[in-house]
């Protein structure tokens, strides 16, 4: 018998229509398992990703806040100085602005007596009129005429030499003030000068007619 014609795989080989399974089970279950574990790596990655941006989302948060710490900080810190350095000029401005007002308060006592001395005084010298007098009387009255000029004189001249040293000693008080405190003091005080300088120039014409009149009477006396 020819075996190579007449072979039959049935008969010859039993095993042959015993279809293993197994193998082919296992392999679907791998791929079955493959593709779980993929689909579960895209979920664990996608969950990073996720968590990723929350947390970039929070140190953004996290720097914004720092931020606007930082800068209420500043102002606080800015704050603190400028209430500190406010506080510190308003009293010392205060401090100066009384001594400014006992100070003008004392000037402005004195220049109101140097002004009643002055009403007085020009009162005092109107009612001086030797011309109405006689003759016998001419000479005692120029006498008392020129002892009231002189003692006005000596008044006019101690009086602004007393304003004069007023504003001298503010000159010297003020001496750390700005310029222009400075400057007006100084003009102050050379104002007294000018209208001292002014009253005698303005006055001795008058002392000299009166020397005068009263040497030529006491000559011919």
């Amino acid at each position: 018998m020819d075996r190579t014609t007449d072979y039959n795989p049935i008969i010859e080989d039993p095993d042959f229509l015993n279809f293993d399974g197994s193998n082919q089970n296992e392999i679907v279950v791998s791929e079955l398992n493959a593709r779980h574990q993929g689909i579960e790596f895209d979920e664990q990655l996608a969950n990073a990703q996720q968590q990723l941006k929350e947390l970039k989302k929070q140190e953004e948060e996290i720097e914004k806040q720092k931020a606007e710490l930082e800068f209420l900080r500043q102002m606080q810190s800015a704050f603190n100085r400028g209430k500190v350095e406010m506080l510190d000029n308003l009293q010392h401005a205060i401090t100066l602005l009384e001594r400014e007002r006992l100070d003008a308060e004392q000037r402005i006592l004195q220049y109101s007596r140097a002004q009643s001395t002055f009403k007085r005084t020009i009162d005092n010298i109107s009612l001086l009129n030797p011309d109405d007098c006689t003759h016998g009387q001419l000479h005692e009255e120029l006498t008392q005429a020129n002892n009231v000029i002189d003692d006005a004189r000596d008044e006019y001249m101690r009086t602004l030499k007393h304003l004069d040293s007023l504003n001298s000693s503010d000159e010297f008080n003020n001496s750390d003030d700005q310029s222009t405190n400075h400057f007006a003091s100084i003009s102050a005080s050379r104002n007294f000068r000018y209208w001292f300088k002014s009253g005698f120039a303005f006055s001795l014409p008058l002392i000299v007619f009166i020397s005068f009149v009263y040497l030529t009477y006491k000559y011919i006396i």
